[in-house]
């Protein structure tokens, strides 16, 4: 009696065709993974107005222009097929853990992993798309220059949303902004950790505290300098205050009205001295108050989104990823692991 091969045991009661040509037994195929796993429309989105959708994973049918090319055991397959009157159809690579890679009707072109993508190039690598280029990626998205410039040009705007906002360089950091610059931030802190802080301006600086003080300190001197007019004013009282010497010195008139009290203590000696000294008499017109400073011109800038954080990160800690491990130099020894 012959003896029955594990191929023929394996193949009992089996289709003579196919599963993708016949339907029949089609679990043997990745269609039901494939479909499960896509992505339907308005599931993935860029932003809240912005989304777009996985194209659908061609199952073929019956046809007398389709050309299967199938494993032994009918997992991994390859699908040639020429319909249509100029011979288009579709071709399709699939393997049995639901990968699969296809061109259909219209030549749009499918590569879909269920498993890791590496695309790597020893040489120069070019990538181009004539209309929008959209990435989502579910995790971290880490990009490594190794050795060159990292550099982005964009005709229109750069629009970034995120949790923290990390920037380190190692040299000089440069923004040039050819109409504006603003700055908004629950806290806003600047430090000079070496050397200046300058600051100038074409026009006018203003600083205001809609609801708080403003106060300024040095360790050595501290100058306030104008060409025309320094007026210091306060709706309550004005204080200056030194624990040496306090010179005050004009080349014109020098004038003091009180509405009130004027009160002038030493514990020392007191000179008046002028060509004339008179007492009893004023002849200066009333000194108008220094009109009130311009509030700083705010920002018109929305209110960021509520906190999201990320699924790497932990209560009230701010984790960043490192950045991933250098890449061996060409002419060293890449057969260590």
């Amino acid at each position: 009696m012959a003896k029955v091969s594990k191929d023929f045991i394996d193949s009992y009661g089996n289709a003579p065709l196919s599963p993708w040509m016949s339907g029949e037994q089609g679990k043997r195929t990745a269609s039901v993974v494939q479909g499960a796993s896509r992505k339907e429309e308005n599931k993935i989105g860029l932003s809240e107005d912005q989304t777009w959708s996985e194209p659908d994973v061609i199952a073929p049918s019956r046809s007398m222009n389709t050309v299967v090319f199938q494993a032994k055991n009918g997992g991994n397959t390859v699908v040639v097929n020429d319909e249509g009157s100029d011979g288009t159809g579709y071709i399709m690579i699939t393997h049995n853990t639901g990968s699969v890679v296809q061109i259909d009707q219209n030549g749009n072109v499918l590569i879909k992993s269920f498993g890791d993508t590496h695309n790597t190039s020893e040489g120069v690598q070019h990538q181009r798309s004539e209309g929008n280029y959209n990435l989502n990626v579910g995790d971290d998205w880490n990009v490594r220059v190794e050795g060159g410039s990292n550099n982005v040009y964009v005709q229109g705007d750069v629009n970034i949303q995120c949790e923290n906002f990390n920037v380190e360089a190692r040299g000089k950091a440069t923004i040039n902004a050819a109409e504006a610059l603003e700055l908004r931030g629950a806290k806003v802190s600047i430090e000079a950790s070496a050397t200046d802080i300058d600051m100038a301006s074409f026009s006018n600086i203003r600083a205001s505290a809609l609801t708080g003080g403003i106060s300024m300190g040095s360790t050595l001197g501290m100058s306030l300098n104008s060409l025309t007019s320094l007026n210091l004013g306060s709706g309550v009282a004005t204080n200056i205050g030194s624990l040496g010497l306090v010179n005050t010195k004009v080349g014109g008139a020098y004038i003091v009205q009180a509405g009130g009290l004027v009160d002038i203590k030493a514990t020392g000696l007191a000179y008046f001295d002028g060509l004339l000294v008179r007492l009893g008499e004023s002849i200066s017109p009333p000194i108008p108050l220094p009109a009130k400073p311009d509030n700083a011109e705010l920002p018109k800038l929305k209110t960021p989104e509520a906190r999201r954080p990320a699924t790497n990160s932990q209560d009230n800690i701010n984790t960043v990823m490192p950045s991933p491990e250098g890449i061996s130099d060409r002419a060293g020894d890449d057969t260590k692991q």
